[in-house]
This record gives structure tokens, C-alpha cells and sequence, in this order.
């Protein structure tokens, strides 16, 4: 499997070698090869160390709940109690059209 790495020279001898979308998966070393050698070892350690797991969220809601498609703000906030709120955000939606 081919990993996407960020290596950058942050100072002369000095490079930061980072797996995107792992970012506390990084090394420092003194060259660009001796960095690439070292977050191969890092991320090679990491993923055998590591389980992938799919998790299912329920997406219902309590009969009390916001529904998603509800403005959600009605209920908290200091301008709860404002009756220009609902249409202020029903004319933002329009403009989205």
C-alpha cells in the first residue's frame, strides 16, 4: 500500500518527514534518505501495532431532539428568545437556493 509522506527541510541537515492523514506519525533526521528510511520503520511499527475498525452510529433521535434538518439554534444561545431569528435564517436558506 503506498502512503502519501511531507518531508521538509526545516533547517540545513534537518528534515521532518510526516505520513499525511497520520500527523503524529513524523520523524526528524539529518538527510531526506535517512528521514524516508525512518518513517517507513515509524509507520510500518504504527500499522502493525494498529486495528481498523468500522463503527455504525444510529442516527435516530430522542422524541425531544432537533431534527438535522431544524435550526438547531433555537434552542440555546442569548437570542433564543428573538422572533427575527427563524426568519433570518429562513431568508439565508433562500438566498442559498
Amino acid at each position: 500500500m503506498k502512503y502519501t509522506v511531507l518531508v521538509t527541510k526545516e533547517n540545513p541537515g534537518q528534515f521532518l518527514a510526516v505520513v499525511a492523514n497520520f500527523p503524529h506519525c513524523q520523524v526528524q533526521a539529518n538527510t531526506r534518505d535517512e528521514a524516508l528510511n525512518e518513517i517507513r520503520d515509524r509507520l510500518n511499527h504504527l500499522l502493525n501495532q494498529t486495528e481498523m475498525v468500522q463503527l455504525d452510529i444510529p442516527t435516530h433521535f430522542s422524541p425531544n431532539s432537533p431534527r438535522l434538518e431544524e435550526t438547531p439554534w433555537q434552542w440555546f444561545g442569548a437570542f433564543r428568545e428573538d422572533p427575527t431569528w427563524g426568519p433570518l435564517f429562513d431568508q439565508i436558506e433562500q438566498q442559498r437556493g
